[in-house]
């Protein structure tokens, strides 16, 4: 099985879930390709049955070629790029800056099947969420300059409540204390996590979201009914 993208050499880290999936999808292939789309540098992976990577020719000539290879990289793969949105799949939007500690952060969210996008500025990011419905939001305290001036919290902290409930904003900076609900209340988000802590993000986030399920679940439910 594949473990880094042909393109960036970024370790995919592809959990056991995934791995089947991924698997699954390889045997059904009778000929042609499984495409899949790298987390990091959004490019596309196509593998062989035998799971390995297949090289790609791009033809300057123009010649009549058949139609593609249905995709069926939506049965394997949680890593979709922005060209190929599944409707039914949570996003997640990641404001950090590259590096071990957003690579931890996005590996948690594609654990647990999130598609994920990383915007260029904070001006791109406020523009995106225009457009796109975010299930989770990341915003790293010194993305956006000075977090005390920064446009997209303020942003996040000013935004209707009927959209605001549907997100789970995360705050992840040098200066906060992981899971300290009083720091998260008193800065507009649901969990707050120390830089140095992202190495334990995966962790963090499944709890942290199972006792948000636990605390709003019901009451978001109800709402969705009515």
């Amino acid at each position: 099985m594949l473990s880094q993208c042909p393109h960036c050499q970024r370790n995919l880290n592809f959990n056991e879930g995934q791995k089947q999936k991924i698997q699954t999808a390889l045997n059904g292939l009778s000929s042609g390709t499984l495409k899949l789309g790298c987390p990091y540098c959004k490019q596309h992976i196509h593998l062989r049955a035998d799971g390995s990577a297949a090289l790609v020719k791009k033809e300057n000539s123009v010649r009549i070629k058949p139609p593609d290879y249905p995709d069926i990289s939506w049965m394997a793969n949680e890593i979709c790029d922005e060209n190929e949105v599944i409707e039914d799949v949570a996003k997640a939007l990641i404001l950090m800056p590259e590096g071990e500690a957003r690579d931890n952060v996005a590996r948690a969210f594609v654990d647990l099947a999130y598609q994920i996008t990383f915007p260029e500025s904070a001006g791109d990011a406020v523009e995106q969420m225009r457009f796109v419905k975010f299930s989770a939001v990341v915003f790293h305290t010194n993305f956006d300059g000075n977090f005390a001036e920064s446009e997209f919290h303020a942003y996040m902290s000013q935004m209707p409540m009927s959209s605001r409930r549907e997100i789970y904003y995360v705050l992840i900076g040098p200066e906060l204390h992981t899971l300290y609900d009083l720091e998260a209340l008193a800065s507009s988000a649901n969990i707050v996590v120390n830089e140095a802590e992202a190495k334990y993000f995966d962790t963090i986030l499944r709890k942290g979201l199972r006792d948000y399920d636990e605390l709003f679940g019901s009451y978001r439910a109800a709402l969705a009914v009515n």
